[in-house]
């Protein structure tokens, strides 16, 4: 029993291990890169933009491609009975598309475009 209960912890602990490693990732890719200039990283930022774009992009694809997986195994693990896993199954559509509607709207800007755009069209 106890040692099931430590490689549950272990399992536990490797797992935000390796979330905050993807998270940490850009940050030392920042910091190989520029090295001089780790200050300075609004502009770094908005040179890259097309790596951030695709980075935030790979991760909504892969919370669509792994949230079967990700679901029945919390549910398991927390006891959950078959219908909420089924509900949370069930959200993966919903919650893809609240995540690309924010990307839309939050870091592509989609509604200043759109209103630069309608601006030009007006006389």
């Amino acid at each position: 029993m106890l040692l099931k209960n430590a490689r549950k912890k272990l399992l536990k602990f490797s797992q935000l291990i390796l979330a905050m490693l993807v998270c940490i990732a850009p940050l030392a890719w920042f910091a190989n890169a520029y090295p001089d200039q780790a200050n300075n990283i609004g502009r770094i930022v908005s040179e890259n933009t097309l790596v951030f774009t695709c980075f935030r992009w790979i991760l909504i694809l892969a919370v669509f491609l792994f949230w079967p997986t990700v679901i029945a195994h919390y549910g398991n693990n927390r006891s959950w009975s078959l219908e909420k896993i089924a509900f949370w199954r069930q959200q993966r559509l919903k919650i893809i598309l609240w995540l690309i509607l924010f990307e839309l709207i939050l870091c592509e800007n989609i509604l200043l475009t759109a209103t630069r755009l309608i601006e030009g069209w007006l006389p």
